[in-house]
């Protein structure tokens, strides 16, 4: 009789009972299924302990299995489903927009008078520039012709050396001129007087001055001033518009500046470049000459801006409202909407420069020798020359108001 093999015990089972590597493999699935679904793995004894009997050992290790395996299928889907995460964006500002232009208007009466009505906001606009030229020195701040006369002389001197700072000043640097009177001052026979200007030698006259733009036809228009005044005007300078633009080298600009500073008189407005640059940049005219912007000017300005204006506006156009390179960014009119030639949204300009030399020749000689430097930047024009003969001279133009 063939004897009986007692039946495997179920526990000790190998197929049945996980090697250690298996558990260690599925415990580990399980904590990861746990931590990702924000749950705290149950402890390690109420997991690994069981009923006694193979079938319900069976049954819940089978369970624990399927419940960690669609745990993290779960979440595997949930990841691949998530939408992505909208980043956060920063507002964008909307781009400032350009101010019309609303220049003067003049308005013709029942009776046939003509009026003008001030250009709107000129105040603002007035009142802002204001402002801005207080936190930047300018060069007319400190060495303007209106502040070059020696204040220990005579009051007649100190006029005379007015007008002879202004016409000096015509299209050279105020640095330039300073300098120059300053050499005058220091080294004419006998003081800055018109006595000294009468006797110095043309020779020893144009080469104090030698540094400023044209000093040869300087030269000549200030020998011929001083014998003027001593002989029509009785030593002093003239005290009328028509008296000052009679002298040889004076014109309108220099004449209301100097019945301003010299006489204490506003009769007219001193326009130059920048004055007419600046003022047609804001719309307020559309006009060719200086002339033509003085008398628009005039015909509504207050009068007592008539003064101020000139100084106002030749210090800002050497800091801010370059001819070349205008520094919009750093403009508050810009920033604040009340020009309308502002150059929005653009970084510094970079300027365009040449650098020529020019040389005429006659009769196989070299006659003359110029030295010219041209800054563009699609708006003005800068030229500095270099002239034999003729010192520095500074010219500028610009294209328009864009």
């Amino acid at each position: 009789m063939r004897g009986t093999r007692p039946a495997p015990d179920p526990i000790s089972n190998g197929a049945d009972h996980p090697s250690s590597s298996n558990q260690t493999t599925r415990r580990s699935l399980r904590r990861f299924a746990y931590q990702e679904n924000g749950r705290t793995e149950p402890a390690q004894q109420d997991v690994e302990a069981g009923p006694a009997s193979g079938n319900e050992q069976g049954t819940s290790l089978g369970k624990r299995k399927r419940n960690i395996a669609e745990d993290v299928i779960n979440h595997t889907k949930a990841e691949a489903h998530r939408p992505p995460r909208k980043q956060e964006t920063v507002p964008e500002s909307k781009p400032l927009r350009k101010p019309r232009r609303q220049p003067a208007k003049h308005i013709k009466g029942p009776n046939g008078n003509v009026t003008v009505e001030a250009p709107a906001d000129w105040q603002r606009v007035y009142n802002t520039t204001a402002a801005m030229r207080k936190r930047v020195l300018a060069p007319v701040d400190t060495m303007g012709c209106e502040s070059l006369a020696d204040t220990t002389r005579s009051p007649q001197d100190q006029r005379l050396q007015t007008l002879v700072s202004l016409m000096l000043s015509s299209q050279t640097k105020d640095t330039v001129t300073a300098a120059a009177m300053w050499n005058l001052q220091a080294n004419l026979p006998g003081g800055f007087c018109l006595e000294s200007l009468l006797q110095v030698e043309p020779e020893e006259l144009n080469r104090l001055i030698e540094k400023v733009g044209f000093h040869n036809n300087k030269t000549k228009f200030i020998k011929a001033t001083a014998i003027i005044l001593r002989d029509q005007y009785n030593g002093d300078i003239p005290d009328t518009i028509e008296g000052l633009v009679s002298l040889p080298g004076v014109g309108p600009k220099m004449a209301y500046l100097c019945m301003s500073a010299a006489w204490g008189r506003d009769e007219g407005i001193g326009v130059d470049v920048h004055v007419h640059r600046i003022t047609n940049l804001w719309g307020w005219h559309k006009t060719a000459t200086p002339e033509q912007t003085r008398a628009e000017l005039e015909a509504w300005l207050p009068k007592d801006r008539w003064h101020a204006i000139n100084h106002l506006l030749v210090g800002f156009g050497q800091t801010i409202c370059l001819p070349v390179g205008r520094k919009c960014w750093e403009c508050d009119l810009a920033s604040e909407g009340l020009c309308p030639s502002a150059q929005l949204n653009r970084s510094p300009v970079k300027k365009k420069v040449e650098v020529g030399v020019e040389i005429k020749v006659e009769d196989g000689q070299v006659t003359t020798a110029e030295e010219i430097v041209t800054q563009s930047d699609g708006v003005g024009i800068k030229v500095e020359a270099q002239l034999d003969g003729e010192g520095v001279v500074e010219m500028q133009a610009f294209s328009g108001a864009g």
